[in-house]
């Protein structure tokens, strides 16, 4: 594995049930290690799996209106990639609220 890169840190990977061996190992980010989680809500849209929180980054729509979508029985591909209403606006903590008129 190496020397500790800086802000880098030990995370078993793709396996994380697997030991630590350097095929089943990668230094990671925080941020990739909090993605590489048993709980993480994976999503696959046209054959590629990713967490919920990266889809999020890649298409710029919240976690939580994508998980919303998703409730409301959306495909992981229009809950992902569908723009925002421009009726709604987001809220600090994320949630759809309506604009006044």
């Amino acid at each position: 594995m190496g020397e500790k890169p800086p802000g880098m840190w030990l995370d078993r990977y793709p396996n994380n049930k697997g030991h630590y061996e350097p095929d089943n190992c990668r230094w990671a980010t925080p941020q990739q290690q909090n993605r590489n989680r048993r709980d993480s809500h994976l999503l696959t849209i046209d054959k590629i799996t990713r967490t919920l929180a990266e889809w999020s980054d890649i298409s710029g729509i919240n976690r939580t209106t994508i998980r919303s979508r998703l409730l409301k029985g959306k495909s992981p591909k229009e809950a992902v990639f569908t723009p925002p209403d421009p009726n709604h606006q987001e809220n600090r903590h994320g949630r759809n609220t309506r604009r006044p008129r």
